[in-house]
């Protein structure tokens, strides 16, 4: 595993770019509460496959400066950069984990031309779309709600509140092998 961070107009981005250097290039796209940083298994498995992993930390997350995006489509924008500074100039796979699925889909819908495949793993869909929240069950729309009619610091104060409950359960369930 190689980790770095590059900067673009004072704005500095993380990455973590794993297995074969000269492999076919996959973007990954980390979860919610994730960043570049993926177990060691990932490395070999990438290598074994002939794949160049490169896990970029997206505004706000790891050692990536916030950065201020109106869209999930304004990702494509902050991540060519970095894309052309490690030599990634034709075309590539994009992989997204749970929220990082929507900034897969964005990638591949702005650059048809360059994303050869897209790989979802356990993908959030597009929850905005009614179509696909009708799919929820009924008592997730008061959450649905909240979270996008709140104001930002009752937001901010909930997800402060959930990452210490996580914390909590991390700790009592302990490292899984007792």
């Amino acid at each position: 595993m190689n980790r770095t961070v590059l900067t673009f107009d004072s704005i500095a981005r993380g990455l973590a770019e794993y297995g074969d250097p000269h492999g076919r290039p996959v973007v990954l796209h980390h979860g919610l509460l994730g960043d570049a940083g993926l177990p060691d298994v990932w490395d070999a498995l990438a290598r074994d496959a002939a794949v160049r992993l490169i896990a970029v930390e997206r505004p706000g997350y790891g050692a990536s400066d916030p950065s201020p995006m109106t869209a999930v489509g304004d990702w494509t924008a902050h991540l060519l950069p970095v894309l052309e500074a490690c030599g990634v100039d034709g075309p590539f796979d994009v992989l997204g984990i749970s929220a990082g699925a929507p900034y897969t889909y964005a990638l591949a819908a702005a650059l048809p031309e360059r994303v050869r495949r897209v790989w979802v793993l356990s993908g959030l869909p597009y929850v905005p779309d009614d179509a696909v929240r009708g799919h929820y069950p009924e008592e997730a729309e008061p959450v649905w709600t909240f979270y996008r009619e709140a104001p930002e610091a009752e937001v901010v104060a909930r997800f402060e509140a959930a990452a210490g409950r996580m914390a909590e359960v991390f700790a009592e369930l302990g490292d899984g092998r007792g």
